[in-house]
């Protein structure tokens, strides 16, 4: 972070570009926006008088708004001009930007619509028309229908919940308008939170743990995340509660982005493959080398738990020959297993010249053995002769 204007240096370069302005530009539609407001607004009347099902959410329909727009040709043209840009530095900080904006713009929009309700005084005459109840009625149809094939957990990326969490953590620290305004207001937040979006996003890329791990994520974990995260940096920085007069002082904003990190690497686990290399199909058997190196023992054993625990924990390439791993492999050389593959060869792997060596011993000894018979014979047929005069 700069200390003249708590900008992090690798997102500075992007601001007040013309594609940092047309993303803004189009995130933030004020015709869009006033319109997704009076549907969320009819939306919260509705849940007050007990007229919406329960387990249907504020944020459920701000998500629906969300998908809906993208079908506009306004998001659809902003996409294209996103995708023929090269893969390169400037594209990731724009699909960013994007990111933590649709965010702050969510937060807005249920703000917006709360206030609405509470000061009815304020609602503009258009809020109200047929139009905008019948596109509601339409969106909580889709809705219902929608939510019944709905998970409620995720698999995420260290940085797809550092995306879901820091831009909801700045806006804890942000000094909400009291009264309805419509304006646009989190617009302001665009820059502040990309740069620690970002700055967080960074560290969890030079974290070890984070490389090879992944998150299983829900709203109720994100929410509660974001509440430690936020109690814990006010109890570093009592004097820092609102944003909006501490935008520049960079050891608050370079403190949120470190607790973020620690807490989203708290709820990192390793990824298990979903398909392990004994688990092979037979029409991708492994090559000899690879046959060598699957050493498995029986099929109850390489289906165990624990032995794919051992597998997947980290450093077990470096445990020691106490390991219950090392001790399978072991156990599985001296005694390899009867049962059978489809992707084992035809010809089992053999010592061949240990076996050659054996077979002319065998040879010699019947050899032996023959002769000794014969002399054998002989000479008793010789005894048995009678005696002649």
């Amino acid at each position: 972070m700069e200390e003249s204007i708590g900008v992090y240096k690798p997102t500075g370069v992007l601001f007040d570009t013309p594609e940092y302005n047309t993303a803004l530009k189009t995130c933030w539609h004020p015709q869009s926006y006033k319109t997704q407001i009076a549907v969320m607004m009819a939306f919260l009347g509705l849940q007050q008088e007990n007229q919406i099902p329960p387990h249907i959410t504020a944020e459920d329909m701000i998500n629906l708004l969300m998908e809906e727009n993208k079908k506009t040709l306004r998001e659809r043209l902003w996409e294209f001009d996103i995708e023929k840009l090269e893969e390169n530095e400037t594209k990731g900080l724009l699909k960013l930007v994007w990111a933590v904006n649709i965010i702050n713009k969510m937060k807005d929009i249920e703000l917006q619509a709360r206030l609405l309700l509470k000061y009815p005084e304020a609602i503009p005459p258009k809020f109200q028309t047929p139009k905008l109840l019948s596109m509601f009625n339409k969106y909580l149809e889709i809705l219902k229908e929608k939510l019944q094939e709905t998970q409620t957990s995720r698999l995420l990326s260290p940085q797809e919940v550092g995306i879901e969490v820091v831009p909801r953590v700045l806006q804890g620290f942000w000094e909400h308008p009291p009264y309805p305004l419509l304006n646009l207001a989190s617009q302001s937040l665009s820059e502040l939170s990309t740069c620690v979006t970002k700055a967080t996003l960074d560290q969890l890329s030079n974290t070890p743990r984070a490389k090879e791990s992944k998150a299983i994520f829900s709203r109720s974990m994100r929410d509660d995340m974001v509440q430690t995260i936020l109690a814990e940096i006010r109890e570093k920085h009592p004097d820092d509660t609102v944003l909006s007069n501490t935008a520049n002082h960079t050891t608050l904003l370079t403190t949120i982005a470190g607790v973020a990190t620690n807490h989203i690497c708290k709820i990192l686990q390793p990824q298990i493959p979903n398909e392990p290399v004994h688990h092979t199909q037979a029409a991708q058997c492994p090559t000899r080398d690879q046959y060598d190196l699957n050493i498995t023992g029986t099929e109850e054993e390489s289906t165990s738990p624990e032995i794919i625990d051992d597998m997947v924990t980290p450093g077990s390439l470096s445990a020691s020959a106490e390991s219950p791993f090392l001790s399978e492999v072991q156990a599985s050389e001296e005694h390899p297993s009867e049962t059978s593959s489809m992707c084992e060869p035809l010809i089992p792997v053999t010592n061949t010249a240990e076996s050659f060596e054996d077979l002319k011993t065998k040879k010699k000894e019947k050899g032996f053995l023959q002769k000794l018979f014969k002399a054998l014979c002989c000479f008793c047929f010789c005894v048995s002769l009678p005696a002649t005069d």
